[in-house]
């Protein structure tokens, strides 16, 4: 017999209860389609209605005379108001939440030992940590810490270690106030330690107190690759992680707001010339081979030409470059495309996006600064502090440069469509290969084209736009070609592809012949654009990634890449070479 679990609420004046129901239905030949009933709530809380569900249960069963039962498996007074307030089963308040008017409120805190120091006669003092803040904990000499386990020192607490404090919440003395620090005005005396889990912090590589103190030299990033879990305990790190889903969520809510939806293109694909080296995966049947895309350039193209009309992605990418404090061998690109547009309509878009994710961050920086007492260096390469956001615009020719170091953001357009490679006399594309020309120069291409002459469309601008604040580019995009006999024209006589390099393209140029709109898009880098709003505090985009990768291209806490089985390789028919 199949089961389905079922969380349903009842509610009363008093108490909202939170049931969890296993239903028992006939085998799988009986089975009918069913549809949850959800009620959404303001702020995006979800309840279960159980009378619909119920409803239509007797609806596709009891009428059927299929049996069918409900019975109790546990429940819990949790509710999801409080969820939303940080509280669980194991918790009554988080550590950086009490203030002064919580004084005589008997609570329950759970965290990290941070740091413990001992008084006279048994008194210890203790700050407890967690992902919203610390508090000061007083452990009388009469309170034991129980540690579950009889074979351990019972008054022991090491640092680092997981644990509960179960207390009552005292105003500081006057004179032991910390006004820099959000619960600095109160102390929790604790009546009940708990531990978790015992940290064996003799050995954690990094303890919060000794190597992340603001005062301290920070521990090198070699060492904090390798424990990246623990280096993720430091609050900047914290903060940072909490503003990209903060930025991430706004981007999001103004696109979607515009219209936009949401679509996730595959990350296997398969190897064609865009420009940079891709990572390959082999499959079993041999000499075929998928590659990571470096983008989702050609797919969302075709949902343009699938009619789609206004696309968006936060997109995972992929190039086999060298690395680099700004690059990654695996990024994050907040990835747009539209129908019926100029590269007006475009850079309207972006600067409406880019304004409410600067604005999304603030509120990150603010919290952090006032919790952490220290001054956030928010990149001010942004001009949010006036009444309107506006983004300058100049051309490549005006600016002398790809990327100008002007203030605040500023467009920068009419690049060169091509540019010669020194070292191999070839052609190539300054954006991609898919960026059409600028409408004055369109007939140059053309005879370009026409002549076979690839040099002559060296003097061809494109419709190609980059997003540049301060010296550093943002994001990138381009009016793109709609034309298949002109995009052609461009794989085979100006960029002087194969005829296998360009047949890896078919299936682009079959759909520009069946109706493709007019067409662009943009990608903003969004590690890049995170770790600039983040200011002084980040050294590179792999401080505002939870997991990257070094400059090696290694991810050193797990030691990937890692070596496979001799069988595995056979299996993929690969044979290696040392």
């Amino acid at each position: 017999m199949e089961q389905k679990n079922k969380t349903t609420k009842h509610t009363s004046s008093a108490i909202t209860h939170t049931y969890i129901y296993i239903l028992t239905l006939p085998p799988p030949r009986h089975h009918t389609t069913m549809t949850n009933r959800m009620k959404q709530y303001v702020k995006q809380k979800i309840q279960y209605n159980t009378n619909q569900y119920i409803r239509q249960i007797n609806h596709n069963y009891k009428e059927k005379n299929q049996p069918f039962s409900f019975n109790i498996l546990s429940f819990s007074t949790t509710t999801i108001d409080e969820i939303e307030q940080k509280k669980t089963a194991m918790r009554t308040h988080t550590c950086g939440e009490l203030t002064d008017a919580s004084a005589g409120e008997s609570v329950t805190l759970v965290g990290w030992v941070q740091s413990l120091r001992s008084a006279k006669g048994g008194m210890a003092f203790a700050t407890l940590r967690d992902a919203y803040g610390e508090t000061q904990i007083i452990k009388p000499a009469s309170v034991m810490i129980n540690n579950n386990n009889d074979n351990d020192d019972n008054n022991e607490l090491p640092l680092e270690s997981v644990v509960c404090i179960k207390g009552t919440v005292q105003a500081r003395p006057t004179n032991q106030v910390k006004k820099d620090k959000s619960t600095g005005t109160i102390e929790v005396v604790a009546d009940n330690i708990e531990i978790y889990n015992k940290a064996d912090w003799e050995n954690v590589p990094l303890v919060q107190k000794q190597h992340f103190n603001p005062k301290s030299p920070l521990a090198s990033e070699a060492l904090r690759l390798k424990y990246r879990h623990l280096d993720l305990r430091r609050p900047v790190m914290q903060r940072n992680l909490r503003l990209r889903a903060a930025v991430t969520s706004a981007a999001r809510n103004s696109l979607e707001t515009l219209g936009f939806v949401d679509v996730e293109t595959p990350l296997l694909f398969k190897s064609t010339p865009e420009g940079a080296r891709e990572f390959l995966v082999p499959t079993r049947t041999p000499e075929r081979f998928w590659a990571l895309p470096q983008s989702p350039q050609q797919y969302k193209q075709l949902l343009m030409v699938a009619g789609l009309d206004r696309y968006y992605q936060i997109a995972r990418c992929f190039r086999d470059e060298s690395g680099r404090a700004d690059r990654q061998p695996e990024f994050t690109q907040l990835d747009i495309e539209m129908s019926f547009i100029d590269s007006n309509d475009i850079m309207l878009v972006v600067e409406s996006v880019v304004e409410n994710m600067i604005n999304a961050s603030k509120e990150i920086l603010i919290t952090h600064r006032n919790n952490n007492n220290n001054t956030v260096k928010q990149n001010d390469n942004n001009n949010t502090n006036t009444d309107k956001f506006e983004i300058s615009k100049i051309t490549y020719e005006e600016a002398g440069c790809d990327k100008p170091n002007l203030p605040g953001y500023t467009w920068v357009t009419e690049f060169p469509l091509f540019e010669l490679n020194e070292e191999t006399g070839m052609i190539e594309s300054t954006h991609h290969p898919f960026t059409s020309p600028h409408p004055d120069d369109e007939h140059i291409l053309w005879e370009a084209i026409n002549n076979k002459d690839p040099m002559k469309a060296l003097d061809v601008r494109g419709l190609h736009y980059d997003l540049v604040t301060q010296g550093v580019e943002v994001g990138g995009g381009s009016i793109r070609i709609h034309d298949s006999k002109l995009q052609l024209g461009v794989f085979e006589d100006i960029l002087r592809l194969s005829p296998n390099q360009v047949g890896s393209f078919h299936h682009l140029l079959d759909a520009l012949d069946h109706g493709c709109p007019p067409h662009g898009g943009i990608a903003l880098g969004l590690d890049r654009f995170i770790s600039l709003l983040c200011g002084d505090e980040v050294e590179s985009i792999r401080d505002v990634i939870a997991f990257p990768k070094s400059t090696a291209g290694e991810e050193v806490m797990t030691g990937a890449p890692g070596m496979v089985t001799k069988e595995q390789l056979d299996e993929y028919h690969i044979v290696t070479k040392v």
